[in-house]
């Protein structure tokens, strides 16, 4: 086979299309994941800095007490950096404040599965526990 294909140059075509094929599918692949990446990124952009002034805002407005303007500062905070925990967990409370004890412990589970260790939606869930007299309730 290798003597059949000496005399007709196969051997160099083949090789000059290895040389050529591969470093393109190397530099696809490689564009192919930079741009994979970057979308993955643009999904989970987090604007930090307004989502901390939005949350601090909203403990204000809690203390107040004005749930109505903590829940929409919380909400704006989660808009501004989605799955943020604190965001989720203040609206948590906000949730407790106007007695909506069920949807304060769905809000508190979400947060956990996010930040399990998180003393503030823990405290949160217990709350709500002991609202409904369910005390033998187990953390998610």
């Amino acid at each position: 086979m290798i003597d059949s294909c000496r005399g007709h140059g196969s051997w160099r075509r083949v090789f000059r299309a290895s040389t050529t094929v591969v470093p393109a599918l190397v530099f696809a692949t490689s564009v192919a994941a930079s741009v994979a990446t970057s979308v993955a990124n643009a999904q989970t952009a987090c604007n930090r800095a307004r989502a901390d002034s939005l949350t601090a805002e909203g403990w204000r407005a809690l203390r107040v007490p004005a749930p109505r303007a903590a829940d929409s500062a919380f909400v704006l905070a989660g808009a501004a950096c989605p799955g943020d925990a604190a965001a989720t967990i203040g609206r948590g409370y906000v949730a407790l404040r106007e007695e909506r004890t069920t949807d304060a412990r769905t809000i508190f589970e979400a947060a956990l599965r996010r930040l399990p260790d998180s003393y503030d939606a823990l405290t949160g869930l217990g709350l709500a526990a002991w609202r409904t007299a369910d005390l033998a309730s187990r953390t998610p």
